[in-house]
């Protein structure tokens, strides 16, 4: 980020700091290490002057490049003085198709890197906005045993659970009928085998007792249909 900046005593925008992504084992040794660096910060503007540095004449100066993450702070402008120019954002580092199936209890160290400083004047109290944080998505995929059964052909039991406002910190099970397949009425939140299910997903399998989840007000009637595995 950058604001503007005296003819003497001025500090151009910070270059944030660096996000750091390490596998580590149950010992806590680090297999391999990942490190993006952050964002440069943009230059300060001059006190002798207002208006567009370097004669850009676009919003480039004001704003960062626009990037899916972690923009750049924006400069500052005003008092007489020209802008400081925006800091640039750091690339996107991808990583793809980590193998870690020779890693005994596979975990990720994560340091996440601080945007950078704005950009300021000693004689000015105008400073330029901070950048943002570093991010870091993360998704996995694996292999697993899973049991499998034999799926009836038709629904075996069918009714319907009253959802309340309030009821069991907004936490409902349905009937405890072991193994299947259900079918469920209405956009709720569904818990299913420790995973949260999508409203707008209806028909799930469950190897234990399933639940829904509701926050909302007033009281509800959720009808269900269940095919059992066996």
């Amino acid at each position: 980020a950058a604001t503007s900046g005296g003819p003497n005593s001025f500090s151009p925008g910070g270059t944030g700091s660096p996000t750091i992504v390490e596998l580590i084992d149950k010992d806590n040794v680090v297999i391999q290490t990942w490190t993006q660096n952050g964002g440069v910060g943009g230059p300060s503007g001059r006190g002798s002057s207002f208006g567009d540095p370097n004669n850009q004449s676009e919003g480039s100066w004001m704003w960062s490049q626009r990037s899916p993450y972690g923009n750049g702070g924006r400069g500052s402008t005003g008092g007489n003085r020209e802008s400081g120019e925006a800091g640039r954002a750091s690339p996107i580092l991808n990583i793809s198709n980590i193998d870690v199936s020779g890693v005994d209890e596979p975990k990720l160290r994560i340091t996440i890197g601080s945007g950078g400083a704005g950009a300021y004047v000693t004689d000015s109290s105008r400073r330029g906005y901070a950048g943002n944080s570093g991010l870091v998505q993360v998704s996995t995929e694996g292999d697993n045993v899973l049991s499998a059964g034999v799926l009836s052909q038709s629904p075996a039991v069918s009714g319907t659970i009253s959802v309340n406002q309030g009821d069991n910190q907004n936490f409902t099970r349905f009937p405890d009928l072991g193994p299947g397949m259900w079918a469920v009425q209405g956009s709720f939140w569904k818990i299913a085998d420790g995973h949260s299910i999508h409203p707008d997903v209806r028909t799930f399998a469950s190897r234990t007792r399933p639940g829904v989840t509701f926050n909302g007000t007033g009281n509800h009637s959720v009808a269900y249909y269940f095919w059992p595995l066996k």
